[in-house]
């Protein structure tokens, strides 16, 4: 699986849009692609998960309660840490801090462990590097099902359904009707995984 985010090209292959050079898709669908896509990370990272997916490195300040020999930051996975700060002072927007020697921390069972252990009431900066280096298929999945749902929901799409929960048509001489499930829930259950517990 990829370090990122599908791109463009696998997202128009998922809609099945059909793109040849004679005849390319439209630059305006292009660009409401390029929004779902971006749309559909941030809400799985901002929303969901809270919390970067795609590998990343990320700064992380935090205060300990009380003395503890590790402290779990609201990042999962927790993959590693290049560098632990004391903060010493800070006043007038300047900070001073201390840089740890690297074999004086490090990362175990989802924690930042410090030789000593962490003192109450100091505050660490800590450069963490967290999310996936494979995002899961069930995230890419549901990555996919929320764009497929805006481009329903657009005006690309051949009947646009913004704003209908469900419709109702006679086929054969019969009713049928057909309701749109509203996925948010579903997403939000599939997801609770995925984000980190509360520190």
């Amino acid at each position: 699986m990829p370090a990122v985010f599908p791109d463009i090209d696998a997202v128009v292959e998922r809609l099945r849009l059909k793109s040849t050079n004679a005849n390319p898709i439209p630059p305006d669908l292009t660009n409401a692609i390029t929004a779902w896509r971006q749309g559909a990370i941030s809400r799985i990272e901002t929303f969901y998960c809270e919390q970067p997916i795609a590998a990343a490195t990320v700064s992380y300040e935090f205060t300990p309660m009380a003395k503890t020999p590790s402290y779990t930051p609201p990042y999962f996975p927790l993959r590693g840490i290049t560098e632990l700060k004391e903060v010493l002072r800070e006043e007038a927007g300047f900070t001073a801090f201390t840089s740890l020697q690297s074999s004086d921390f490090g990362v175990a069972k989802g924690a930042i462990v410090k030789r000593n252990g962490f003192e109450p009431s100091k505050t660490y900066l800590a450069l963490l590097h967290v999310g996936y280096e494979e995002i899961p298929p069930e995230i890419i999945e549901i990555f996919f099902e929320m764009i497929t749902v805006r481009h329903k929901e657009s005006n690309f799409a051949t009947a646009s359904r913004l704003g209908i929960s469900n419709i109702s048509e006679s086929l054969a001489g019969t009713n049928v009707m057909t309701t749109f499930r509203n996925m948010h829930e579903n997403w939000q259950e599939r997801l609770a995984r995925f984000r980190p517990l509360p520190v």
